[in-house]
């Protein structure tokens, strides 16, 4: 007579058998690609004219009369040769297509302008960033027309800086970002050190939220876009959630203490999604 403890044994071998002689007949399905990591830099999107959405070339082209005339009023002048302009693409503040203008980059004369063009029947805004060579009384990075328009899309967006949609998806990065854009930048931010270390080179600081004892609120980032210095913005808001000043304030690099050469790419806003 066997014994319960053999036939067990025999049952367990059996079924072990079935489900190999299973798997190797199933087909095998293909291995996913890996989806790239979590980025280690953020940046905005720049778009150029033939790369923007048919919805937001739409918008440029039926504002065109006022947005020349907000230009001139500016005092730029769109009529003279040699402008070239890109998109700032901000997810976080799509009620308006902001645009980058320029001409004579790199050289003495070299003038810059933000327009900012609703998708409503608003006044299109211009942030004047540099005129001939030379900047406003008051840098673009901080003046009170910057902070306005800032505030006045906040508002168009029903944006609360306070709401928990701010922290999804780096939702609050984005919109620090998107203001420094609107000054007429493009920078960069790390948003997690390295294994090599970058953010101590650098003297970069994570991109935080501060809030202060008198009930005010600061976004801060640093930007690392240029290679050889660093720039630290600190955007400052009042108990009303809307901008009230800002501050930039470039670094003083440290000493490198890496010997590793860093592999950190920039992930397009469009790659992460």
């Amino acid at each position: 007579m066997k014994s319960p403890f053999r036939c067990s044994i025999a049952a367990i071998a059996m079924l072990l058998t079935t489900a190999v002689m299973h798997a190797q007949s199933e087909p095998k399905q293909p291995i996913s690609p890996l989806k790239p990591p979590h980025r280690v830099l953020l940046q905005l999107d720049q778009v150029d004219p033939a790369q923007m959405s048919p919805g937001d070339s739409q918008v440029v082209a039926s504002r065109h009369e006022q947005l020349t005339s907000a230009v001139a009023t500016a005092g730029f002048d769109l009529q003279q040769g040699g402008w070239s302009y890109q998109q700032a693409v901000c997810p976080v503040l799509p009620s308006a297509v902001i645009l980058q203008y320029q001409m004579g980059a790199g050289t003495s004369q070299a003038s810059r302008f933000v327009a900012v063009i609703p998708r409503n029947t608003s006044d299109v805004r211009i942030v004047a960033v540099q005129r001939n060579g030379n900047s406003p009384f008051t840098r673009s990075d901080a003046n009170g027309n910057t902070i306005a328009i800032f505030n006045s899309l906040l508002s168009a967006d029903g944006i609360n800086i306070y709401g928990p949609a701010m922290q999804e998806n780096d939702g609050w990065v984005k919109l620090a970002l998107c203001y420094a854009e609107l000054a007429g930048h493009h920078p960069t931010t790390l948003l997690t050190d390295t294994i090599y270390g970058e953010s101590f080179d650098r003297n970069v600081s994570m991109p935080k939220r501060i809030y202060d004892k008198n009930g005010e609120f600061v976004l801060a980032f640093s930007d690392v876009n240029d290679p050889q210095s660093t720039v630290n913005w600190n955007l400052n808001f009042d108990k009303t959630a809307h901008l009230s000043s800002v501050k930039v304030v470039p670094q003083k690099m440290n000493t490198p203490v890496r010997t590793q050469k860093p592999i950190t790419d920039i992930w397009p806003e469009k790659a992460a999604k």
